[in-house]
């Protein structure tokens, strides 16, 4: 009889922490409209990012990763102003004109583009906030379109993002507001991502798109540090130009991972494509593992326990230190 009795005290006080929690998230799904998100989130983009975010519908989502809560924005797009490096534009230089897709200004309206996505999703620990840490278990972007350029050798239009590592120096302070510390679990991309990168300084122009990206691990850019992770890319493909030479290289797959403490290990399977005025054309498959043992120790020297591969049929194997 006692036993039932502490039974049924048992069930009772479960299934009022359960009612309680799910009044509590119904609560926050109903509270955290676009309206009410819409403004909290420009306000903290410009804390992280020294730029311009527009973005178009804002949605919450407390029950899909609980207890993270889903966090997804379409139509963000990334710019900053044409007059940010206006000083150092090359006159008839690779930015002076608008190429099809690039991000160069062209409408007068006096902003370039950075990045542009349709989808963006993170899910949020919000129980981080009380160590002021902003944990992201999970980042997802869909149709990824990026435009980097370098204009000379130290200057490049993506330090318009800000160094976070300030962010965590900002809360030893006594600011009165301090921003958390982000701290990135996975990072995926699909949608057919690409890249266009120009150089002014090599007068270099590249595209870069893969079908699929993948990191798996803990990143935390106040300290910058890769624990366990892991690295997936399918079907990356990279053309580019550069002093009227054109090569490519198609890369089917590429996989990176952390080996204990300080060891890294991976397969590549590639294709290189070169085009030139004194060789000509050149190809040359290759398929390469490796596994190195990086201590941290000793920045410059890196131990090899295998680097095996096929390069155009050849097979090669090395072990050793540099």
């Amino acid at each position: 009889m006692a036993n039932r009795n502490i039974i049924r005290v048992i069930t009772r006080i479960v299934l009022w922490i359960f009612g309680i929690t799910a009044a509590l998230l119904v609560t926050i799904q109903i509270l955290l409209t676009p309206r009410v998100l819409t403004p909290f989130i420009e306000k903290y983009a410009s804390h992280y990012v020294d730029a311009d975010v527009d973005f178009g519908k804002v949605s919450v989502n407390v029950f899909r990763y609980f207890p993270n809560i889903s966090v997804s924005i379409d139509s963000c797009l990334v710019t900053y102003s044409s007059e940010k490096f206006a000083d150092i534009i090359t006159k008839g230089g690779l930015m002076e004109y608008s190429l099809t897709g690039c991000s160069r200004d062209s409408s007068g309206t006096g902003t370039d583009t950075l990045a542009s996505m349709a989808r963006f999703r993170a899910s949020v620990n919000p129980f981080g906030l009380i160590d002021n840490q902003l944990r992201i278990k999970q980042i997802s972007i869909t149709d990824l379109k990026g435009y980097a350029h370098r204009y000379d050798t130290s200057r490049v239009n993506w330090d318009i993002l800000i160094d976070t590592d300030t962010i965590e120096d900002s809360t030893e302070t006594s600011a009165p507001e301090q921003l958390p510390v982000p701290i990135i679990g996975r990072i995926s991309l699909d949608g057919r991502p690409a890249v266009i990168y120009t150089d002014e300084v090599i007068k270099a122009v590249a595209l870069a798109t893969f079908s699929s990206f993948d990191f798996k691990g803990n990143r935390s850019s106040h300290k910058d540090l890769f624990r366990d992770f892991q690295l997936k890319i399918d079907s990356l493909y990279v053309a580019g130009s550069m002093t009227g030479d054109s090569s490519a290289v198609k890369i089917e797959k590429i996989r990176l991972m952390s080996v204990g403490t300080s060891g890294l290990a991976g397969e590549i399977s590639a294709e290189l494509v070169s085009s030139s005025k004194h060789y000509g054309l050149i190809i040359l498959p290759a398929d390469i593992s490796f596994n190195a043992d990086l201590p941290s120790n000793k920045m410059d020297t890196v131990s090899v326990k295998s680097f095996e591969g096929n390069v155009c049929g050849l097979p090669f194997s090395l072990t050793g230190e540099a």
